[in-house]
């Protein structure tokens, strides 16, 4: 009788812990969706917008590049493709200018920072030639000022 009450507390703390660690790996497992959501994401190709001649990237898009850090990092058959546009303002060579800064801000964060090899990330600009929306309005020329990311296998 004196070891049913030591039992029943260890029984206790025992499901307790169980109940904990459904608790943990439910958040690993949300994690993990999150993750997949972005990276399947990024295999479609995703767009990074920028401010008019301004090649300085906005902070809520580092989610998307800890991602990708992080299935480069640990699949070397993969790489990210990056392509910098802008609107149709400004003469073609500034537009490639600007388009290239773009892409390039994006590939130095992600080898300089999260520790991507350079191999894994490309960076071109593209200038105004491939707009996605009409330059004629000021939200169409906002679409149009991007990088798209795109993850791609070797």
């Amino acid at each position: 009788m004196k070891f049913i009450i030591p039992i029943i507390i260890l029984s206790s703390l025992f499901l307790n812990a169980c109940t904990s660690n459904q608790h943990v790996s439910n958040s690993t497992q949300s994690v993990l969706n999150q993750n997949q959501k972005f990276v399947d994401e990024l295999k479609k190709g995703i767009s990074l917008y920028f401010n008019k001649n301004s090649s300085e990237l906005d902070s809520k898009y580092l989610i998307y590049l800890s991602t990708a850090a992080e299935v480069l990092n640990s699949n070397p058959y993969f790489i990210l493709v990056l392509q910098g546009h802008t609107d149709s303002s400004g003469s073609a060579s500034t537009n490639k200018r600007i388009a290239y800064m773009r892409a390039n801000t994006v590939r130095s964060q992600l080898v300089t920072q999260y520790g991507v090899s350079p191999e894994q990330v490309t960076a071109e600009g593209v200038g105004s030639a491939n707009p996605i929306a009409s330059n004629e309005t000021a939200d169409g020329r906002a679409l149009n000022r991007r990088v798209m990311a795109t993850l791609r296998i070797k």
